[in-house]
């Protein structure tokens, strides 16, 4: 049941009912029933019943769908389908 706040280049992986505040580039691997909160560049790649809350230019991917509430500029990814999720409208994609 661990709380962590990570910031600057810091690497977090959690687990199980851990609770993990992500800032500045900040990276997270949440499994389980994890929460995070990702801000500024942080990015999230979550799995199991993780909820993630992401903000600023946050960027949270998972294979499965998740619990992810977006602002701001962030981005959330399913894997599985392919799909791209955001909450900005000034947002553009392009195609390489």
């Amino acid at each position: 049941n661990a709380t962590v706040k990570a910031c600057g280049n810091a690497t977090v992986k959690a687990r199980d009912n851990a609770m993990v505040e992500a800032c500045d580039n900040a990276t997270v691997k949440a499994c389980g029933n994890a929460t995070v909160e990702a801000c500024d560049n942080a990015t999230v790649e979550a799995c199991g019943n993780a909820m993630v809350e992401a903000c600023d230019n946050a960027y949270c991917t998972s294979y499965y769908a998740i619990e992810c509430k977006l602002s701001d500029n962030a981005i959330y990814r399913e894997r599985s389908t392919s799909i791209i999720y955001h909450s900005s409208d000034k947002i553009n994609f392009i195609k390489k």
